[in-house]
């Protein structure tokens, strides 16, 4: 039943799914959330006597040896978590925290990461770090600035620039100006050019506005905003389950959910499927936009669950973030009958954890409170399913971020676009010409021009492109011209031009496009299908490039 159902964590969410999923008839669209808050009641064994772990420098210490002989078997992306699991378990104001900054800072120094090195310097003599090795740490910035001095450092200066290179919308600074939204049969909002784009288009470059992490990355990744930032990572103070890029994600997480949340990470933990604590979150982040008066925003959320709302009225030059949580919560959502049973499932876990924590049980009051509390987060699980992206280290989701823009792009075997979501953020370029009028359509696995990727009839619903509703993608291919003899010496050329290594890689996607725009009449098309198979794979290390570079780069100039 496991693998008819697919893979759930191994954790008290996933157990109880599995068990109402083999309860339920293959015809029965499932339990409504009143049953399932009951189901849960049924099985609170596997949610209570979670323990809490807290800051401890015996743990930190003993982590922190784990980190060592790592290190000593060069073992450096392992060491590193384990440093950081170190530095979350450090007490405030023990030499503990400041020994796992030195320590990764040895990493860095390894990996020729030299400014990352210099700022985890800095942060173990900001706390505390034994001044009987203090000459130890200052032998290593020296040489730290020895190798950037003598031209060592990593690059970070990213070749391209992927940010949005056409005429942005002045209203969506994220969006390319002549990008709306439409509805279209069978698959609901999605996004159509109101003018002519080329192909290598920026149409989206949109961060994240909430962002979790998955329990198994947790020392991997900033809480917040959810990029790497190389794993250098600071933790929260109070807990052990949170780390951030830097002291401003860190206060604004505080300030906007993590408050909350705090005290009860293990027991959150248990309860995580994927993104599924995301719709706490956004609870929480919501609470806050309406000033902490749960009155208050009882009172909006009941009148205006699912009435409808376009994204593209939002004016982002007097950004309002409460005009932006309507949005989520006004949103008319459809989704698949068997995928609400886990959202009403984790909505109902999820409800009976809050009110076993007594800051919760304490703002959370009246039957109306809690009712309201109970719909909200079973709202939020179907809104952090609609609007979120996973960033994945496959097969693993690593953090899943909430998009008020990145989502409402449609699938098609037959894309004209590419989508990434790395480092927080969201990007969509266009790999082929869009003339006016067309949607804009990504892959989410299936196309036509990728041989032996997934399937269409694996995706979680019908897809109802050209390629599908054509028949089988071999007999779509026929349905491209052949190209002209001179289009099959411009690809030999741009061939060339990729194994050249002295050509960089701004030149060499701009090859492709030239390639691309020129003879997309053609497709689908045989020969030109590793091209553009290949210009999505150089747009994705580009993107990832890009971003690494451009992290190292703000570091650079906050300690060289």
């Amino acid at each position: 039943m496991e693998e008819e159902y697919g893979d759930f964590p191994k954790n008290a969410i996933g157990t109880m799914i599995r068990k109402m999923l083999t309860m339920l008839d293959e015809h029965e669209i499932g339990p409504k959330l009143s049953v399932c808050y009951n189901f849960v009641l049924k099985h609170e064994a596997l949610l209570t006597n979670v323990p809490e772990p807290v800051k401890n420098n015996d743990r930190a210490a003993q982590l922190r040896q784990q980190g060592n002989r790592l290190y000593l078997a060069k073992r450096y992306a392992k060491a590193l978590e384990k440093y950081n699991e170190s530095i979350c378990y450090a007490e405030a104001g023990s030499d503990q925290l400041a020994m796992g900054y030195a320590n990764r800072s040895a990493i860095y120094f390894e990996q020729g990461e030299y400014e990352f090195a210099l700022l985890n310097i800095r942060l173990a003599r900001d706390h505390n770090y034994p001044e009987k090795l203090r000459e130890k740490l200052d032998t290593r910035e020296k040489n730290c600035r020895l190798k950037i001095d003598e031209g060592f450092a990593k690059d970070n200066v990213p070749c391209p620039r992927l940010g949005i290179n056409v005429e942005g919308n002045p209203k969506i600074p994220c969006l390319a100006k002549g990008i709306g939204m439409k509805q279209y049969s069978g698959s609901g909002r999605g996004l159509v050019a109101e003018r002519n784009f080329k192909a290598g288009d920026v149409i989206l470059n949109e961060k994240a506005i909430l962002s979790v992490v998955a329990v198994a990355f947790k020392y991997l990744y900033c809480s917040r905003c959810g990029i790497p930032n190389q794993h250098s990572l600071i933790p929260c103070p109070n807990c052990v389950h949170c780390m951030y890029c830097s002291e401003e994600c860190l206060a604004e997480d505080s300030r906007m959910a993590h408050r909350y949340e705090c005290s009860f990470g293990a027991q959150m933990a248990n309860i995580a499927y994927d993104g599924s604590n995301l719709a706490t979150k956004l609870f929480f982040y919501g609470l806050t936009l309406f000033n902490n008066d749960l009155d208050q925003m009882m009172k909006y959320c009941e009148k205006n669950s699912m009435i409808g709302a376009d994204p593209f009225k939002l004016d982002h030059r007097n950004y309002d973030p409460l005009e932006e949580f309507k949005i989520f919560h006004e949103t008319k959502l459809h989704l698949s009958p068997y995928i609400e049973v886990s959202f009403r499932l984790c909505a109902a876990a999820t409800y009976y954890v809050l009110l076993k924590q007594p800051s919760i049980k304490a703002l959370v009051t009246t039957k109306a409170q809690k009712r309201s509390l109970l719909n909200c987060l079973y709202l939020y699980q179907r809104v952090a399913m609609y609007f979120a992206w996973e960033r994945k280290s496959p097969p693993d989701c690593t953090v899943t971020g909430l998009l008020s823009y990145g989502k409402l792009v449609n699938h098609s075997c037959n894309p004209n676009a590419m989508i990434l979501y790395d480092y927080g953020q969201i990007k969509c370029i266009l790999i082929r010409p869009v003339r006016k009028g067309q949607q804009i359509t990504i892959s989410l696995g299936p196309a036509w021009f990728v041989i032996g990727n997934q399937q269409a009839s694996d995706l979680s619903f019908t897809c109802q492109c050209e390629v599908c509703l054509y028949g089988r993608v071999g007999e779509w291919i026929k349905t491209g011209k052949p190209l002209p003899a001179k289009a099959l010496k411009d690809l030999e050329l741009c061939t060339e031009v990729m194994l050249n290594e002295k050509i960089n890689e701004a030149a060499k996607l701009n090859a492709y496009q030239q390639i691309i725009q020129r003879y997309d009449q053609y497709l689908p098309n045989m020969d030109m299908s590793y091209h553009l198979r290949m210009y999505y794979h150089k747009l994705t290390q580009a993107i990832m490039k890009e971003n690494i570079q451009l992290n190292r780069a703000k570091v650079a100039a906050a300690v060289v």
